[in-house]
């Protein structure tokens, strides 16, 4: 019988090492894969389901189950080690959910949020998130170093580490954008 290597066992990987290993791939991939997917065929049951004339009812329920989604979503980001421990298949689902009934446009909570300040609102954000994206990590990293080490006595919470993080983020990105638009992308 062919001995093992001193601390090597096929028994002493990981659990997830060996479900990983078994199905081929890992599960980052698996994970992004099922996302296309999703997104594909969120973009086909839109386009059905907008055709569709919703009753009053119907649309009470839609607006019912976007604001249950948006309010678990938004308590996970907020409290995210409480009773509602969300893992990040039912966190995707949710977010899903949200995004599918925003394309609809038929709930009562999308119609009030459709709006010309908020068109606005999101037309700029998204000029900006390429600098978000950029910025957000290295901002995240300097507000915890200006917070120091994290103990039992100074544990993070989501008000001391991500409202700054975003504020200063959107600052700079802000910023950031007014000199490209100065600069480097200055139409001649």
């Amino acid at each position: 019988m062919k001995k093992e290597p001193p601390g090597r066992s096929c028994w002493s990987a990981p659990a997830a090492l060996l479900r990983t290993a078994m199905l081929g791939f890992n599960n980052g991939l698996l994970y992004v894969m099922l996302g296309m997917m999703g997104g594909c065929m969120i973009y086909y049951l839109v386009q059905k389901v907008s055709a569709h004339t919703f009753t009053a009812g119907g649309k009470a329920l839609l607006t019912l189950v976007n604001i249950v989604c948006s309010i678990l979503l938004l308590w996970y980001t907020i409290y995210q080690p409480t009773y509602f421990n969300l893992d990040r298949w039912t966190v995707s689902l949710l977010c899903i959910v949200i995004i599918t009934l925003s394309l609809m446009n038929k709930d009562g909570l999308t119609a009030v949020l459709n709006n010309d300040v908020t068109s606005k609102l999101f037309a700029y954000l998204g000029s900006i998130s390429l600098y978000m994206y950029m910025l957000h990590y290295p901002v995240a990293i300097l507000v915890l170093r200006v917070m120091g080490k994290n103990t039992e006595a100074t544990t993070y919470s989501f008000w001391t580490v991500f409202v700054p993080t975003v504020v200063i983020t959107m600052v700079l990105s802000v910023i950031t954008k007014i000199a490209m638009e100065k600069t480097i992308l200055k139409k001649k």
